[in-house]
């Protein structure tokens, strides 16, 4: 493993890790992120996948693009080494992906929803 920083506030809990392999189309599963470093990620996941596949890991507060160095075999899990640009691996408010209906289910409550139509409405 390479010699950095650990970020804590950024290693613990679930993110989203998404890769495609050749001739596949793109595929998602969430992943326990063990820890960070400014050039790699460690991850818990229940897939195997191999050395060379280009990766996004996107967690709440962050979004990475990177390639899996390792994928090893821990109990009924893997833990995967993802190799990754180091810059890359910050916090982001802007994402290099759409996020999709996650997104969207967050943005407004049915409450905040009713007032904006309701102001809308006496508005016009």
């Amino acid at each position: 493993m390479s010699v950095g920083t650990s970020s804590p506030s950024k290693s613990s809990g679930q993110a989203l890790l998404r890769w495609s392999e050749p001739g596949s189309p793109s595929r998602e599963a969430v992943v326990q992120v063990i820890e960070t470093h400014v050039s790699e990620a460690v991850i818990r996941c229940g897939l195997q996948l191999t050395k060379k596949t280009k990766v996004y890991l996107m967690g709440e507060k962050f979004t990475t693009m990177g390639t899996i160095r390792s994928c090893r075999h821990s109990g009924a899990q893997f833990l995967l080494t993802i190799r990754t640009n180091g810059a890359e691996f910050t916090s982001s408010t802007t994402s290099l992906l759409d996020p999709g209906i996650r997104a969207v289910e967050d943005f407004l409550t049915p409450e905040q929803e009713e007032e904006i139509l309701a102001c809308l409405t006496n508005e016009a």
